[in-house]
């Protein structure tokens, strides 16, 4: 499905770049993985890209999008007609695999730039405009697609909107987004799990926890608290006395939160006295996740390489 949205897609590429080339231009073919074919003049071939000069101007293609390049003397010319009658072949192909039309697609595409928007007005603006468009479609399959194609900021706005407008079906995107280099993208994920429902998800949360960023570690002890998690005592007070006042707030009050119900624990204050309650209380408490074989959701020191 991917390629051929992908394909779909590429066309109204392809419709630009070709009304950039001179009828009388030579020209070489390159062909794309999406089928897309490219006529123009490569010019320099680089390490990741390939320089191709398209008319007037000098373009940059991807050499893992490239499946081949065909030297040879085309003059460069266009059948529009035909190029457009494929287009829109593939148009009707996309509508039928995402159920929504060109001009829905497009509206998804501007309302989701504008979710980034610094004025807060244009952003809760296009939030409202896709709620009501996920009221009456499902975005999902379209945005399951364009999703990789943007900035960990932008991700990080689209997964709190499908967590609104279709939170179980997108449970699925969570659990694949959480392992992502970016700190931002992986707290998210954390917020956004269902843990009522999948184990899987439990234990992730309690990965989450051993993030080497504050702001997953911090996400996570507000999920373990909403979990009532008590078998994650142990885990939260290694964090009791955390350098960074953040962590240390929120490891606190989630172990507070943990055990509202029990009158012992409202009158702990140090991490020793903890320490003595939970060896007296751990015996009581099931144990499903195996702590001494938790490792982080990603290797310590990993960014997202924009970062």
């Amino acid at each position: 499905m991917k390629r051929s949205l992908c394909a779909a897609l590429s066309y109204s590429l392809l419709i630009s770049l070709s009304m950039l080339l001179s009828p009388d231009s030579f020209a070489d073919t390159i062909t794309m993985k999406s089928s897309v074919k490219v006529e123009g003049i490569v010019k320099r071939d680089m390490e990741d890209y390939v320089e191709v000069l398209v008319g007037d101007r000098l373009i940059k293609l991807r050499k893992n999008e490239i499946h081949s390049i065909e030297k040879n003397s085309n003059d460069g010319t266009v059948d529009f007609d035909a190029l457009q009658k494929e287009a829109d072949e593939q148009d009707k192909l996309l509508t039928q695999q995402t159920g929504l039309d060109r001009h829905q697609r497009e509206d998804v595409l501007m309302y989701i730039v504008r979710l980034s928007d610094p004025d807060a007005t244009r952003a809760s603006e296009s939030k409202r405009a896709l709620v009501a468009m996920g009221a009456k479609h499902d975005l999902l399959p379209f945005i399951e697609f364009i999703l990789p194609s943007y900035l960990p900021n932008t991700v990080c706005h689209i997964l709190k909107l499908l967590g609104e407008i279709t939170p179980d079906a997108a449970q699925r995107i969570f659990l694949q987004y959480i392992y992502t280099p970016d700190e931002h993208v992986r707290s998210t994920c954390v917020e956004l799990l269902d843990t009522t429902k999948n184990k899987e998800a439990r234990e992730l949360i309690f990965r989450a926890f051993l993030d080497h960023t504050n702001i997953v570690k911090i996400s996570a002890c507000k999920v373990l608290a909403r979990m009532g998690a008590k078998e994650a005592t142990a885990l939260l007070l290694t964090s009791y006395n955390h350098f960074d006042p953040w962590v240390e707030h929120n490891t606190r009050e989630a172990l507070v939160q943990i055990w509202s119900a029990d009158p012992d624990a409202s009158k702990l204050e140090k991490r020793q006295d903890w320490e003595v309650f939970w060896e007296e209380k751990q015996q009581e408490v099931p144990k499903t996740i195996n702590l001494e074989n938790l490792e982080p959701l990603v290797p310590p020191g990993t960014h997202h390489p924009g970062c």
